[in-house]
């Protein structure tokens, strides 16, 4: 296992499962019965994570529970330390919906939530909420049907961003989310041709995590997780998971509904984990270029936006104005550290 593979992989999750134990012994006697008096394939997991997001995780909740009668979806919460009483929202919620289980766990940041609950996913698709954000009434009745019909391994949607406060203006004129008009609705093309589709018409879709539906023995089966404890960790996944998809759909619908929150990690004040997040994108995409493709169009492609995280990395570092931040990279593991330091805090990129 190489050194990007470790930073990968999601170690020592402290699951406390919030269940009563009667619930989970049912679930495991349905398991092993007959054949005919099992209940039916759960066909969609929503996966929340949630880490101290009361104000806006009821209304998150009610968007799922709320859009239309799915009897085959299971929500699954992981609870990541909160301390703000977002855990007692998810018990009064928990107790009213059977459907809905929770985990709790030391706070591990937003990827080791997801991969918590990809484990205990049951679905044969997954679809991740943040906590903080919501599902259109109806989205899913539309989803599922798609689903049934056309058997992807992604289905992926156009999303609309609003702001925290309504009185700022509840849209945003510019959303960098809201899509691409010209493209094919309902149609499944390879993964490979849907990423070459996006990157020509420079939308950030291919990096948004929230707005895919993914099979989960596609995840399965190439043991994609979100890389644990870095910003901006949806491009790994989702590129390589598009990428190894066989069928993809995309849909111009704006299904999901992205909060914009002051304080969120990934809009606040430039920070160390900022450029080490884009580095670690960068090199992990440089080893999935290097593993599945070499000389044509996607590779190239692969290519390109591994010098676009580069860069951003090397831009992210640069305007650290903290001592104390620009030296944070030497507590890093020992190689990534020395990389690190060769690519981007010496790098000559930029420099005059």
């Amino acid at each position: 296992m190489n050194d990007y593979q470790k930073i990968k992989t999601d170690l020592n999750a402290h699951i406390v499962h919030t269940e009563p134990v009667w619930k989970r012994m049912i679930k495991w006697l349905r398991k092993i019965m007959a054949p005919q008096y099992r209940t039916p394939q759960t066909m969609l997991s929503v996966i929340v994570p949630v880490y101290n997001t009361g104000p806006y995780l009821e209304e998150c909740l009610n968007s799922i529970v709320n859009n239309g009668n799915l009897p085959v979806t299971e929500i699954i919460c992981v609870n990541d330390g909160s301390a703000d009483g977002s855990l007692e929202i998810l018990k009064q919620f928990a107790r009213k919906y059977p459907f809905i289980t929770i985990i709790s766990q030391r706070s591990g940041g937003l990827s080791a939530a997801r991969n918590t609950g990809l484990k205990y996913a049951n679905g044969k698709y997954v679809h991740f909420i943040n906590s903080y954000d919501m599902i259109k009434p109806g989205s899913y009745r539309l989803l599922f049907d798609l689903l049934e019909r056309n058997n992807p391994d992604i289905i992926y949607f156009n999303t609309r961003t609003i702001c925290k406060k309504p009185q700022q203006g509840n849209e945003y004129p510019n959303d960098p989310h809201a899509g691409i008009s010209d493209r094919e609705d309902n149609t499944c093309i390879s993964g490979e041709e849907c990423f070459i589709r996006l990157c020509t018409h420079g939308s950030s879709e291919v990096q948004q995590a929230d707005c895919y539906i993914t099979r989960k023995s596609l995840l399965d089966r190439t043991g994609i997780i979100f890389p644990r404890g870095f910003i901006n960790a949806d491009c790994l996944f989702t590129v390589e998971t598009m990428i190894l998809a066989d069928r993809v759909m995309q849909i111009n619908d704006q299904l999901y509904v992205r909060r914009t929150l002051e304080n969120a990690p990934a809009v606040s004040r430039i920070r160390f984990e900022h450029s080490l997040g884009y580095f670690v994108t960068y090199k992990g995409l440089s080893e999935f270029s290097g593993r599945h493709f070499t000389n044509n169009k996607t590779g190239n492609l692969l290519r390109e936006k591994c010098r676009q995280f580069h860069d951003l990395s090397v831009n992210c570092y640069r305007q650290l104005d903290n001592p104390e931040e620009q030296k944070e990279y030497l507590q890093l593991d020992p190689q990534l550290s020395e990389q690190f330091s060769t690519e981007v805090v010496h790098s000559k990129k930029g420099r005059s």
